[in-house]
């Protein structure tokens, strides 16, 4: 496999980073995203389908946001988190900063667009959704509602041409009912066994 091709509107002409920058070069790479606000069983199924991905060798690349992203870099051996600000300013949201530290003592790295002392604004939050999507090899929804900074990553994707996946629920609620609607479009996976877990990662690999 040869290193992720990273796809986004605008390339800047440097890329900062913290931390174990040769996960930047890492064969297999997925993007883990969702809800700020997941239900019980979506945080049980975002551990279980990271660590899966884990096991079979994956890069987990997410935004260190609340919720979805918070369990998947915690659950990750490897980790990617892409931030909306400078990388001496502190973590956003601030209640993840010891996530952002726990992230770097076991091999996980920081990436960031923008040069130190940028402060985190609404249109960078945006384009990390940009560059969340374009350093995996595909996007994994956990759980989002109709609404929310996980569609802007989805738009990306779609546009990048990703391989997208959804996981399945046998219940729906507000915080989750957009997953229902994206399980309707042949765009996206759904996922639920280990067995759809492979089919998409052929997907990936065919990228």
């Amino acid at each position: 496999m040869s290193p992720t091709v990273v796809e986004t509107k605008k390339i800047p002409a440097i890329l900062y980073v913290k931390g174990n920058s040769k996960l930047l070069n890492a064969d297999y790479t997925v993007t883990v995203v969702g809800t700020r606000h997941p239900t019980e069983i979506g945080i049980k199924r975002d551990i279980e389908l990271t660590a899966w991905f884990v096991k079979h060798d994956y890069v987990i690349v997410s935004g260190l946001a609340q919720g979805c992203d918070f369990y998947a870099h915690q659950t990750a051996a490897r980790t990617i988190a892409v931030l909306a600000h400078g990388l001496d300013q502190t973590i956003y949201p601030q209640v993840n900063s010891p996530l952002a530290k726990s992230l770097l003592a076991k091999g996980g790295l920081l990436v960031s667009t923008y040069p130190l002392g940028t402060k985190t604004i609404p249109q960078h939050l945006v384009a990390r959704d940009e560059w969340q999507s374009g350093l995996g090899d595909g996007v994994i929804v956990v759980e989002t509602g109709l609404t929310g900074g996980t569609h802007a990553t989805i738009d990306f994707a779609l546009k990048q041409y990703k391989p997208l996946a959804v996981l399945k629920f046998g219940h729906y609620c507000q915080t989750n009912i957009g997953n229902e609607k994206y399980l309707a479009d042949p765009r996206f996976d759904g996922l639920t066994t280990p067995d759809t877990f492979l089919n998409f990662v052929k997907r990936m690999l065919r990228k």
